[in-house]
């Protein structure tokens, strides 16, 4: 990300059984704009997977970040602006249509 302001440690992504994953995920700013990025990231397709901000691992309040881009690589997702990140410690990898959690990681 050219000129990115990296503004947050890069954390472990973890799988669930049935669902590995690796690479790291942190908080970034770049362009005034903040983003969820992930580095060396890999994991497996799903259907209706989607990546979330949310305030805890089950996903019961979220922000929706839009659905998965790539299954490996260095990928970012726009925080939208005016988000209290602070108030969504966790990035999720999550399968709407099965309510099903792929992966995580606690950016906070």
């Amino acid at each position: 990300m050219n000129g990115a302001n990296e503004t947050g440690e890069a954390v472990q992504v973890t799988g669930t059984p049935g669902h590995p994953a690796s690479g790291t995920v942190r908080i970034v700013t770049a362009d005034g704009k903040r983003y969820v990025r992930y580095e060396n990231f890999r994991t497996i397709n799903g259907p209706d997977i989607y990546i979330y901000l949310s305030k805890d691992i089950a996903a019961k309040e979220y922000i929706d970040l839009g659905r998965v881009k790539a299954t490996e690589g260095n990928i970012n997702y726009e925080i939208p602006a005016g988000t209290d990140v602070a108030e969504y410690p966790y990035v999720l990898t999550w399968c709407q249509a099965f309510g099903v959690l792929f992966n995580s990681a606690k950016v906070q």
